[in-house]
């Protein structure tokens, strides 16, 4: 049973240092709130529970890609979009977060937790204070990694480049200029 420390930060990350979303916002509304965000990560929740985990680049990605074919995506709500039949929306990874939350304890003398399952690749477990989240521990530092990415920009491609809170139909706010697909 592998063991974490709270203040590793190769697996550890605070509640308010990731963006969380409810699966019933707009997609567009999930990127402008990411735009000004630090890290890439995002939890999808579900009746105000954390559900599942989902990389902003890839969801970037895959959201210009279905864009580009159906300009109606972007009236979707997250879930939509995450749980259609589109191939861009299944070839996302989408974790889910462990809800077994008493495979997780804190240890008395500190910050030390032991996990009750062997180390995967891609877990997310989410930590609890009291009965109160504060934040989510990554079974492996890269897949952490992948959360500590800045999110992705929306670039307009015209002659003067400039950004974009969010993807919209794939086209530029201000200008009838596309909009690049991100690249970390």
């Amino acid at each position: 049973m592998p063991n974490y420390h709270l203040d590793d930060p190769s697996h550890y990350i605070g509640r308010n240092d990731l963006l969380e979303v409810d699966c019933q916002a707009s997609v567009l509304e999930l990127f402008r709130k990411l735009s000004k965000r630090t890290s890439s990560a995002v939890i999808i929740c579900q009746d105000g529970e954390p559900s599942r985990y989902v990389n902003g680049w890839e969801l970037a990605d895959a959201y210009l890609t279905a864009a580009e074919a159906d300009a109606s995506v972007c009236n979707l709500t997250v879930r939509e979009f995450l749980d259609s039949p589109r191939p861009e929306a299944r070839g996302l990874s989408q974790v889910p977060v462990a809800h077994e939350i008493a495979d997780v304890k804190v240890a008395p003398a500190g910050s030390l937790l032991n996990v009750g399952t062997p180390q995967l690749d891609r877990t997310l477990f989410r930590v609890l204070d009291q009965g109160n989240l504060v934040g989510y521990l990554f079974s492996h530092e890269t897949f952490k990694g992948e959360a500590d990415t800045p999110p992705p920009k929306f670039e307009c491609t015209g002659p003067v480049k400039h950004t974009n809170p969010d993807p919209d139909t794939g086209t530029c706010y201000d200008c009838p200029f596309p909009i690049a697909k991100p690249s970390p």
